[in-house]
């Protein structure tokens, strides 16, 4: 008796350390749930009260679904959410971040918001993944902002015969050879190859840019970069240290970027022992590099640090006026009743200035134009104007933007109002009705809160006024030289979307053949 009490007991206890543990088990289950749903719901950024999300298909809809929508969607959602609340601000959820879409109205105010308080880097760094990127070492820098503001924009027309050489070098290297017949040409490896070149000699000069292995790295790094960007930002941020590690592209990237700094560091400590063993007033070599060593500051100064700096500063380089370029060239190509009127104007300038020279940009106001309808019509991003609000801001009409909230501006093209027929393309849209040759208001380079695809404001891009002369000399370039047209029953190849991003499609190509009468500088 007194036996079967004690297993009775024994049993009783090992039953209640059964439940006990089950009940722990469930406990902590529920407790790891919890912490998975908060962490796949965290996000970047801060959601206005005022500002209504916009995406979801229906009013009971998981917020992580509304977020994952926007991958593939992100351009329609946009433009849904301008539809609807075009005057008033509305949010747009993304996996990894919150994002509070303005009106244009607010781009007069908040253009000249200083960086303390409003910082576009921040944003571009958060969007380009900068902690796994790499691009996060510009945060708190304006070295590569005032080399390109002071130093190269002020220089453009001394080194436009620069730009000419290496144009010429690069077409001989890398345009397909179409003498007589027509050829195939792959836009998206060929032109970002001559981008490529004229921005390794502008950046770094000679002999260094002639380097194949350098001009190789610089086209791989921005394809990882974007790849690793784009795989990131489809998955919540709690993911990201996990996903990074997990991705062939984020170590390419690492070693990439080494190896770029172990080939330009060594020419920066070159220059400034010849520098330092050299009168005041020995020439010094007009490039980039050169101007970023000579503005740099306590551990900017590091021969490795600028090295770095170097990669970040040619990576929009060689995105945004490869894509431009490319984006020209498919109008034209798609468009060959303009072909005939822009040639007989460059034509008219190179004759006028003896070849492409100094001045010769400036007189090209109908490629102008053209080039800033194809940007109005294929724009990079459907957002731009992108901050991050660093300290509280209270705007003239009482809205309030809280610290790290992320704003921006709507720039698809079919949003504009202020056009006629702004679904239509017409490349003369912006040419004046007079030829003048500065301070056009309709200029290429010239920004509004209805083209902001360079920014506005004091902190738009310093390096739009060179690339958009480095646009046109490629351009120039390649409709003197050839003739273009699509594969039999191709017509323009749409570009493609991701996110708020627009690319071209790299399976798109051109046919092109020489023409008898070539372009030369």
């Amino acid at each position: 008796m007194e036996q079967a009490l004690v297993d009775s007991y024994n049993l009783a206890v090992e039953k209640a350390r059964s439940a006990n543990a089950t009940t722990y088990a469930w406990i902590v289950i529920a407790l790891l749930a919890l912490f998975a749903l908060r962490n796949l719901s965290y996000t970047r950024g801060v959601k206005l009260p005022e500002a209504p999300i916009v995406g979801a298909k229906y009013w009971w809809e998981p917020r992580f679904i509304t977020k994952y929508r926007y991958n593939t969607n992100g351009w329609q959602i946009i433009h849904d959410g301008y539809t609807k609340y075009k005057d008033s601000p509305f949010t747009v959820v993304r996996p990894e971040s919150i994002v509070t879409v303005l009106p244009k109205k607010y781009v007069h105010e908040l253009r000249n918001v200083p960086e303390s308080k409003l910082y576009s880097f921040r944003a571009l760094s958060d969007d380009l993944v900068g902690r796994y990127s790499g691009i996060d070492i510009m945060l708190g820098s304006d070295l590569n902002f005032h080399a390109v503001q002071n130093k190269l924009t002020p220089r453009i027309g001394a080194l436009g015969a620069v730009v000419q050489e290496e144009l010429d070098f690069a077409m001989e290297q890398d345009f397909p050879k179409c003498k007589g017949k027509w050829v195939k040409a792959d836009f998206n490896t060929v032109i970002l190859r001559i981008v490529s070149r004229i921005t390794l000699r502008t950046f770094v000069g000679k002999p260094l840019c002639r380097n194949e292995e350098l001009l190789r790295l610089n086209c791989q790094i921005v394809e990882q970069i974007f790849t690793t960007m784009v795989i990131m930002r489809l998955f919540p941020l709690f993911l990201h240290p996990l996903i990074a590690r997990l991705l062939p592209p984020y170590w390419r990237i690492r070693r990439v970027k080494a190896r770029i700094v172990a080939i330009v560091a060594p020419m920066i400590r070159d220059r400034r022992r010849l520098q330092s063993a050299s009168d005041e007033s020995a020439e010094k070599p007009e490039d980039v590099i050169q101007w970023m060593m000579e503005l740099a500051k306590g551990d900017e100064s590091d021969a490795e640090n600028i090295a770095t700096r170097y990669i970040y500063a040619v990576l929009g380089s060689l995105f945004s006026v490869s894509g431009a370029i490319k984006d020209t060239l498919y109008e034209i190509s798609a468009r060959p009743g303009y072909a005939a009127s822009l040639r007989e104007e460059i034509g008219a300038a190179l004759a006028e200035d003896g070849g492409w020279r100094k001045g010769t940009p400036g007189k090209l106001p109908k490629l102008d134009s053209f080039m800033r309808e194809v940007q109005r019509v294929n724009p990079p991003g459907a957002i731009g104007f992108k901050r991050v609000v660093l300290t509280p801001l209270t705007l003239s009409d009482g809205l309030r933007l809280p610290k790290n909230t992320y704003i921006c501006v709507p720039t698809t093209s079919h949003l504009d109002t202020d056009v006629a027929s702004p679904g239509s393309f017409d490349g003369y849209r912006y040419l004046p009705s007079t030829r003048s040759l500065f301070h056009r208001p309709h200029h290429f380079t010239a920004t509004s809160p209805s083209h902001l695809h360079f920014g506005h404001g004091r902190y738009a891009c310093p390096g739009r006024f060179f690339a958009a002369a480095e646009i046109k000399a490629v351009v120039a370039r390649i409709v003197m030289g050839y003739d273009m047209k699509f594969p039999d029953k191709q017509g323009r190849p749409r570009n493609l979307t991701i996110l708020e991003i627009s690319y071209q499609d790299p399976k798109a190509r051109v046919m092109v053949k020489e023409r008898s009468e070539m372009l030369r500088s």
